[in-house]
């Protein structure tokens, strides 16, 4: 999903951060009982925080190649269904997060479609924040 060159990165698709504004979350319900903290998105892919959100230590390691029913919620109750492959997985320090980068696998799907327009909204926010900073 991601290779850093020389201190660039190199992705097929722009990276987006999620604001910490709304409430989006990742669940794997047939892996883990807790939420997974969505760390960035982009067009094929999600990276996310494998530690509870509640800081408890990670319960499940997906190795890389998992596939993964999991559902991003947009907020407690609404949620877009994604078929996702682990192909990343990664510690940030001895003592830091489990991480987790997947690729998006049913680009066709409604779920996916969803997916685009979520992303396309998070475009036109980033657009207009600096206005909205000045309110």
């Amino acid at each position: 999903m991601t290779k850093q060159v020389e201190g660039h990165e190199k992705r097929k698709s722009k990276r987006r951060p999620v604001l910490e504004s709304f409430s989006v979350f990742l669940s794997a319900p047939d892996h883990v009982p807790y939420r997974l903290s969505v760390q960035d998105v982009s067009d094929l892919g999600i990276g996310f925080q494998l530690a509870a959100s509640d800081g408890a230590s990670a319960l499940w390691k997906p190795k890389v190649g998992d596939t993964i029913d999991a559902r991003l919620y947009l907020n407690p109750t609404l949620f877009i269904p994604l078929k996702i492959q682990v192909v990343r997985f990664f510690q940030n320090g001895p003592e830091g997060p489990q991480m987790a980068g997947a690729s998006i696998t049913e680009l066709y799907s409604a779920g996916y479609r969803a997916y685009g327009a979520f992303l396309h909204l998070l475009d036109a926010l980033a657009e207009i924040a600096p206005d909205s900073l000045d309110q």
